[in-house]
């Protein structure tokens, strides 16, 4: 459990990677580990605890509450993501278990056609797994990073998430008895407030040119087939 001294200073790391002159603490290139593509790197030494980066991507909110307490309630967003498929087959899923929802990693273009990843420092997308991990996530409120800004609208960069606004099913209300929708655009109103992304920070000190590793603590078995090789 984090301390409130320790929340504070994640909000404040995370602010940092959102100004848009920051200096990215990381960078993405080829991994180290065979046949896994790119990864990301720390381009700095870091200090165990210190946010290194942003993981991109649609967010869809778990059930309200209010709902969840019917047991005739059931969740309609997680068949298929913002990005289409089955859900099981998409490696960019990030389960925020804590506030509920996900983001999806691979749905990286906004409802108005923006890039959610335009950030370099939102990149956590890109981090490959490890069952020895060097970093973990915490959830994060949009809503409470944006709150009292120490800088103007016009230092900070567009955020690396976006609220799913696709007009698909979000859940069926077992008190109303009826299919609940998201929305077709998104309304400002609610734009952070139900909005939520996730922080990457160091599980301990890394040195510069280290391989960013994270744990995806995924379910099973049995495992999704392009996570197989992970858990051998």
């Amino acid at each position: 459990m984090w301390t409130k001294v320790r929340q504070v200073s994640l909000i404040s790391d995370v602010r940092y990677l959102i100004h848009r002159h920051h200096a990215p603490l990381v960078e993405v290139r080829p991994s180290y580990i065979p046949n896994a593509g790119i990864g990301v790197f720390v381009k700095r030494p870091i200090e165990k605890d210190r946010v290194v980066c942003l993981y991109p991507g649609i967010y869809t909110p778990g059930i309200p509450k209010y709902a969840a307490e019917s047991v005739e309630t059931v969740n309609l967003a997680d068949k298929e993501p913002p990005s289409g498929g089955d859900i099981e087959s998409n490696p960019y899923i990030l389960n925020l278990n804590i506030q509920g929802g996900y983001i999806d990693g691979s749905a990286l273009i906004g409802v108005h056609g923006r890039c959610l990843d335009d950030n370099p420092s939102a990149c956590a997308n890109m981090i490959n797994h490890s069952k020895d991990a060097n970093v973990d996530w915490m959830p994060i409120h949009w809503n409470e990073v944006l709150d009292d800004l120490g800088y103007q609208d016009e230092h900070k960069m567009p955020l690396p998430n976006e609220l799913r606004a696709d007009g698909s099913s979000w859940y069926y209300d077992g008190f109303s008895e009826k299919v609940v929708s998201f929305s077709s655009s998104v309304d400002k109103s609610e734009s952070t407030t139900l909005l939520y992304g996730a922080a990457l920070f160091a599980k301990r000190d890394m040195e510069y040119g280290d391989e960013i590793l994270l744990n995806y603590k995924l379910k099973g078995p049995p495992y999704p087939a392009w996570a197989q090789d992970w858990y051998e």
